[in-house]
C-alpha cells in the first residue's frame, strides 16, 4: 500500500459513491486512476511552451526594431561624414582662394613696378642710344686733315670740345646705365665665355684683362669668404690674448 499524500486529493472520498439502485451511471462515468489524475495535474501545472507563449511576437518586433536603428545609425553616420568633407572642401576651397588673391595682387604690383622700372629704363636706352649716335655722328664728321692751315687751331679747338662733350656723355650714360660700365662687360663676357667656350678660351679672356680688373673681379667674387676669413682670424687672436 502506498503512503499518504496530503497533496493529493482523495479521489475516493470526493466521488460519491455509485448507488446500487442506479447501474447505467456507474458505467457512464468511470473512476479515474491515481496515475491518471497525478498526469493530468503535471499537465495542467507545465509552464505553456515557446510556440504557444504570446512573448514570441514582441520579441520579433524587438529584432526588427533593433535592425532598423542600426540602419538608421548607419545612415547617420554616412550623413555625418559627407558634412564633415563637405566642410572639409569648403574651407579648403576659402582658404586656397585667399591664398591666390593675395599671392596674385603682390605679384601684380611687383610686375607693375618692375614694368614701371623697365618703361623708364627702355625710353631712357632710347634716348641714350638717340644721343650716342648723334654724338657718334659728330665725331666720325672730324676730319684733321681737311682742315686749312690758316684755320687749324680754330678747327682743333673745335674738334677738341666736340670730344670733350661726347665723353661727358659718355660718363654721364655710365653712371645712369651701369651695364656700359667695364666691369658688367667683363663679367658677362666672362660668364658668356665659361658657358660657350673651354678652359683655354676662358684662359685666354682673362690674359686679356689688365691687371686691376683682374684684382677687382677676384675681390668681387671672393669677398664673402675674404670677409669669412677675416672674423675667424679674429676670434682667434681674441681667444688667443685671454
Amino acid at each position: 500500500m502506498s503512503p499518504y499524500n496530503p497533496d493529493i486529493p482523495d479521489i475516493q472520498a470526493d466521488t460519491p459513491a455509485p448507488s446500487p439502485s442506479s447501474p447505467s451511471a456507474s458505467q457512464s462515468t468511470p473512476i479515474p486512476s491515481l496515475k491518471e489524475h497525478v498526469a493530468s495535474e503535471r499537465q495542467r501545472s507545465a509552464p505553456p511552451t515557446a510556440t504557444d507563449s504570446p512573448a514570441s511576437s514582441p520579441t520579433v518586433e524587438l529584432d526588427q526594431k533593433l535592425v532598423a536603428l542600426r540602419q538608421r545609425q548607419k545612415e547617420l553616420e554616412d550623413q555625418k561624414n559627407q558634412l564633415e568633407e563637405a566642410a572639409r572642401r569648403k574651407t579648403e576651397y576659402h582658404s586656397g582662394r585667399k591664398e591666390m588673391e593675395e599671392n596674385l595682387i603682390r605679384g601684380i604690383g611687383i610686375l607693375d613696378e618692375e614694368l614701371i622700372h623697365a618703361r623708364r629704363e627702355l625710353a631712357l636706352i632710347e634716348k641714350t642710344l638717340a644721343s650716342f649716335s648723334e654724338t657718334l655722328s659728330k665725331v666720325q664728321r672730324l676730319n684733321h686733315e681737311s682742315w686749312a692751315a690758316e684755320s687749324y687751331a680754330t678747327e682743333l679747338t673745335r674738334a677738341l670740345t666736340t670730344l670733350e662733350n661726347a665723353r661727358m656723355e659718355w660718363n654721364s650714360a655710365r653712371v645712369k646705365l651701369p651695364v656700359l660700365e667695364p666691369v658688367s662687360q667683363n663679367i658677362r663676357s666672362t660668364k658668356a665665355s665659361s658657358d660657350a667656350q673651354p678652359a683655354s678660351a676662358l684662359l685666354q679672356t682673362l690674359e686679356s684683362f689688365s691687371w686691376s680688373k683682374i684684382l677687382r673681379l677676384g675681390l668681387f667674387i671672393h669677398w664673402p669668404i675674404l670677409i669669412i676669413a677675416f672674423f675667424t682670424l679674429l676670434i682667434f687672436i681674441t681667444l688667443l690674448f685671454k
